[in-house]
């Protein structure tokens, strides 16, 4: 058989991506996706409207937006709807895209993942909901799966799906500022599997190679262990630290702009909405900092505790939040087991590089919009969820698969 890129054609004599009517995966994914999307629309949306589906089922010309990307996406559906006027069907249209697109991802590792955490990251209540629902959420969710797809593929195979790649871009282009996450994550994947000059040696070859008069790096106890990446990793927080320190006076005048425009993105209609967290302290570039501590959590969870005590409706969601939290940190410590078990010293090495820095980006990137209305961060937050449990669980099923072997 011939040796393709493991995303987009046939991978395994058993998998043919081409025939998904016949694999069972693809109809419990299906099956799943839809029957959420059926409850959201029927009735989870008559506890909390979908008001921008709404915006972008209607006809373009009676409403107008400064933003581009709404503008998009309006045209988007609305020209869908031109030929499939009932909204339900776009509903149920875009969560099968949705599971498509997923199945197509997940298929060829299927056998080796881990199953129950799978179908814990997959039955994550409010990700079948967002993902399946008119919206940029549904966009963002297939674009930022395909870009983890790519970054994996390159990290295990080294090859890349530029189709994968081009559509990935333009999906997760509608919200657009988690590139920073995911780009970080491709960047430090190309890096660390290229070839440095002209000799074929990748960079975490370079890291772990032999050097003179020490017959291996192992009899340093340092290749596979994670001991020196965590410095590495620490001395690189603690230079960009330095630098927003040193530099401060000149970056906050663009991160106090930036607080005001989410500030009143969120708040600027008093009143419209009564989960808004009004008393937030958000007058200074500094407040960025001072709220970090709750910011970064609640941004993940959606409701406090305080706000499911006094609105009960809210106690599924603060439980689901914490429970997702737990989620990715449990995933986060299997992967890495996985990874220093079966001594793959630059999937080790991508992890705490690549990995988690692009996870801090990503928690800095929503937090600051996820932290005025839980209903707001339980939306924007499924824009990471490719990369806080499906990442991982790629990465755990390629390495028992068997492709993460070092080049």
């Amino acid at each position: 058989m011939k040796d393709i890129p493991f995303y987009w054609l046939r991978l395994h004599k058993r998998v043919d991506l081409k025939r998904f009517w016949a694999d069972p995966l693809f109809w419990i994914i299906i099956l799943l996706k839809l029957s959420a999307t059926l409850f959201a629309y029927m009735i989870y949306a008559q506890f909390s409207p979908f008001t921008d589906a709404a915006l972008y089922l209607s006809p373009p010309e009676n409403y107008y937006t400064p933003f581009a990307r709404t503008r998009h996406m309006i045209l988007i559906y609305s020209t869908l709807k031109s030929v499939i006027p009932f909204d339900l069907i776009l509903y149920l249209a875009t969560s099968f895209g949705v599971g498509y697109v997923l199945w197509r991802v997940v298929r060829p590792f299927y056998e080796w993942m881990n199953k129950p955490l799978f179908y814990s990251a997959l039955l994550l209540p409010h990700f079948l909901i967002w993902s399946g629902v008119v919206g940029k959420e549904a966009f963002v969710v297939v674009g930022y799966l395909l870009l983890v797809s790519v970054c994996i593929d390159r990290l295990c195979r080294q090859r890349i799906s530029f189709l994968a790649l081009g559509l990935g871009l333009y999906f997760a282009s509608f919200h657009p500022h988690y590139l920073l996450a995911y780009g970080y994550l491709g960047v430090m994947t190309w890096l660390l599997t290229s070839p440095l000059g002209s000799q074929n040696v990748t960079a975490h070859s370079f890291l772990t190679r032999n050097v003179e008069g020490v017959s291996s790096i192992d009899q340093l106890h340092l290749r596979y262990s994670p001991t020196w990446l965590v410095l590495l990793l620490v001395l690189c927080c603690l230079f960009i630290g330095l630098f927003v320190f040193c530099f401060w006076d000149l970056l906050s005048p663009y991160l106090f702009s930036l607080m005001w425009k989410i500030k009143a993105m969120f708040l600027g209609q008093v009143g419209q909405v009564r989960t808004n967290r009004y008393d937030i302290i958000w007058s200074a570039p500094f407040d960025f900092i001072r709220n970090l501590w709750w910011g970064l959590p609640i941004s993940l969870i959606g409701p406090t505790l305080q706000e499911a005590i006094l609105r009960p409706i809210l106690l599924p969601v603060f439980l689901e939040g914490c429970f997702a939290l737990w989620l990715f940190a449990y995933l986060f410590y299997r992967m890495m087991r996985e990874a220093f078990i079966r001594s793959h010293s630059h999937v080790a090495a991508m992890i705490l590089l690549g990995f988690v820095p692009a996870v801090m980006i990503g928690l800095l990137v929503n937090y600051p919009v996820g932290i005025f209305n839980p209903g707001s961060a339980i939306r924007y937050k499924q824009a990471l969820a490719p990369l806080l449990y499906f990442y991982p669980i790629l990465v755990m099923a390629a390495l028992k698969r068997g492709d993460c072997e070092s080049h």
